[in-house]
């Protein structure tokens, strides 16, 4: 993870001074991969807290991994295609996400918990299964 971090920030360093388009499209790719993976999370925590079951970590791993390829090519297609349809689809991420959080953060209010305690949960069913 830190490897493909620290490429990442070089790539944007290097472009950023060689090709401003190639940079912009990589900040937003990146940012785009960044909120697909928040939304993913934030779903998750919504379906655990309406169903009181947490996921098993083996599943979180196998969708985040699904998450971060399928938005990557997504991204890629587009960013190749049309710069317009890169950007909206990076903004309807973003808006999704901001939509999940605010359906989290209300049903967190009226189930009277919080992140902390979906947290603690999910730590604590998957170590009982190992």
């Amino acid at each position: 993870m830190v490897i493909i971090a620290v490429a990442a920030t070089i790539s944007l360093i290097y472009f950023q001074f060689k090709n401003i388009f190639i940079f912009l499209l990589l900040a937003g790719g990146f940012s785009g991969i960044y909120f697909a993976l928040r939304l993913l999370s934030s779903l998750m925590s919504i379906d655990q807290l309406l169903k009181d079951h947490p996921f098993q970590t083996k599943t979180l791993v196998s969708l985040a991994l699904a998450v971060t390829i399928i938005t990557s090519v997504i991204l890629i297609i587009l960013g190749l295609t049309s710069s317009l349809a890169f950007a909206i689809f990076v903004s309807a991420i973003v808006i999704l996400y901001g939509i999940a959080r605010l359906i989290l953060n209300i049903l967190l209010h009226h189930f009277g918990k919080n992140e902390l305690t979906l947290k603690l949960q999910y730590l604590e069913k998957n170590k009982s299964e190992h």
